[in-house]
């Protein structure tokens, strides 16, 4: 997974800093960067928290 995080940043700074060649703005850059890579969310980190929840209400 973090192979995958890593080239999925690599990708995005590239597209980041062809976006700025274009003298885009700040917020047309972010407004292009959010529609061309959404958040993923973190599956592992959700049941993590799951677990923490289980343990307090065990006790």
């Amino acid at each position: 997974m973090t192979k995958a995080r890593a080239a999925a940043s690599k990708a995005k700074v590239s597209y980041m800093k062809e976006l700025r060649e274009l003298w885009l703005e700040y917020a047309e850059i972010k407004k292009a960067i959010d529609e061309e890579f959404p958040v993923i969310p973190d599956i592992l980190a959700d049941s993590e928290e799951d677990e923490s929840d289980s343990d307090e209400d065990s006790s």
